[in-house]
């Protein structure tokens, strides 16, 4: 994966150039992570597992990495990807990002936002 990761942008491209994936799903993929920690140890962190979160024919047959990397601007074997970009039937909606396999105890939590998304496009 580290070898695509240079391709992995889409301000690689320009406006008529060709890229996988296209369209205006991926083009507003959220590409925010986030951390969780309990707030009596906020230093110890919960693991979120970000496989086995999409369906697998999805996973096993429809999200493929095209054979020329220089197209590719995003991961789209990404599972969290496959997840954004099954659309929606009805517009209120939930997209896994992600599992936790743990207990966890009660109390407060916190949770750590890396806020990613480029708002530039749209002055935001």
């Amino acid at each position: 994966m580290k070898d695509l990761d240079r391709y992995y942008n889409r301000d690689n491209f320009a406006p008529d150039d060709l890229a996988n994936p296209c369209g205006l799903i991926p083009r507003s993929w959220n590409n925010d992570t986030y951390l969780l920690a309990h707030s009596s140890d906020p230093d110890v962190l919960i693991q979120i597992k970000r496989d086995d979160i999409s369906w697998k024919i999805d996973k096993d047959e429809k999200f493929k990495r095209n054979s020329d990397e220089k197209l590719q601007w995003l991961d789209v074997e990404d599972e969290f990807f496959i997840n954004w970009m099954s659309t929606a039937g009805l517009p209120n909606f939930l997209k896994l990002y992600g599992r936790i396999e743990e207990d966890l105890k009660s109390g407060d939590y916190l949770l750590r936002v890396n806020n990613t998304y480029s708002v530039d496009d749209f002055n935001g």
